[in-house]
């Protein structure tokens, strides 16, 4: 089962047993957020920024992310790479949805016009056939951390929220374009 919708979102919390202070907490969200999304209609669309997080609780072994960044927190730039790689994988079949957050993030006061050049390039290199799966893996993996709103540096923190989003997307952009850098990833 996935969440798209409040109904979902009912369903889930009801075959569970789940309050939505419980649910807020495993998801890291605002339990007023849930509660304000329950009391529109069953229908309704819930922002797809939220969506991805929500699903991995649901589709994780023990249904519950409580005290952990959903991508996880890497050692060293071979770990991110790799989460990256692992997080893209299971996003790319799903690349309307990804695409459908991305521009829903885009949107958002705040951000910078910039990050709209670095997402056109990824999302093109991560929907082309001409592209090995590995290298549009890691393009969705760096979108899915962009819309993610809980990663390293939280991007509701003033002036720096973004600035991670900014250096993953950079440097997986540089992955692709790079001999040298491709050189070293395929090392990792």
């Amino acid at each position: 089962m996935t969440i798209q919708t409040v109904g979902d979102l009912r369903t889930h919390l009801d075959n569970h047993g789940l309050s939505p202070e419980q649910f807020a907490k495993r998801v890291h969200l605002s339990h007023m957020t849930i509660r304000r999304w329950l009391k529109k209609g069953p229908e309704h669309k819930l922002p797809t920024k939220y969506l991805l997080l929500m699903n991995e609780h649901i589709n994780s072994p023990s249904g519950s992310l409580a005290g952990k960044n959903p991508l996880g927190t890497p050692k060293n730039f071979a770990d991110l790479i790799h989460q990256l790689e692992e997080t893209g994988a299971a996003q790319v079949h799903e690349s309307v949805r990804l695409e459908s957050g991305v521009n829903e993030k885009l949107t958002e006061k705040g951000i910078d016009p910039f990050f709209k050049n670095y997402c056109g390039k990824l999302i093109s290199n991560m929907n082309s056939s001409k592209i090995p799966s590995k290298s549009r893996a890691l393009c969705a993996g760096a979108l899915a951390y962009f819309i993610n709103p809980f990663d390293v540096i939280p991007d509701a923190v003033p002036l720096i929220g973004y600035m991670d989003d900014l250096a993953v997307m950079g440097a997986v952009l540089n992955l692709l374009t790079d001999p040298l850098a491709s050189t070293v990833k395929d090392t990792i």
